[in-house]
């Protein structure tokens, strides 16, 4: 990967605070009757250009997403860039100093990054909980809503 500036770092992060969002989700594995948990981070744009640039400093994957209208018609193609776990790990990491509006999330994901991880073996109880606890607080803080402007 590329060597990153500070003011790259500050723009990405600026870009991600608008444009980006942070999860931490339980999927089920195929192959097998139990769930993973992942860290996934998703930034959307119209103009592929910026999120170039973030996957050649970062890594991880781009496509785009057509979108409809609430009327059904045709809209602006989206693109995505998405990135997870480990990557992710090192994504935030490197931006989080910068981050305003997704700094709690950031810092949520990385205490879940931060729960051990056992390859091939079950996850505690008390790091189950640990890991629901986070993707649910994550969840909450989507949903806040500013219906003043905070002094």
């Amino acid at each position: 990967m590329e060597s990153i500036s500070e003011t790259e770092l500050a723009y990405i992060a600026g870009f991600f605070d608008g444009e980006g969002t942070v999860g931490v989700y339980a999927r089920k594995a195929r192959a097998r009757n139990k769930s993973y948990w992942s860290l996934y981070i998703i930034i959307s744009q119209v103009n592929p250009i910026p999120l170039i640039k973030i996957r050649d400093l970062f890594g991880g994957g781009i496509y785009s997403a057509p979108q409809k209208t609430p009327t059904g018609e045709e809209a602006k193609l989206i693109w995505k860039w998405t990135i997870s776990d480990r990557k992710a790990e090192y994504f935030l990491r490197n931006i989080i100093d910068y981050l305003i509006v997704k700094k709690e999330e950031a810092t949520l994901a990385l205490a879940f990054m931060d729960i051990p991880r056992k390859q091939g073996k079950p996850a505690s109880e008390q790091n189950l909980i640990r890991k629901e606890n986070i993707s649910n607080r994550i969840k909450e803080l989507k949903k806040q809503e500013w219906a003043t402007l905070p002094m």
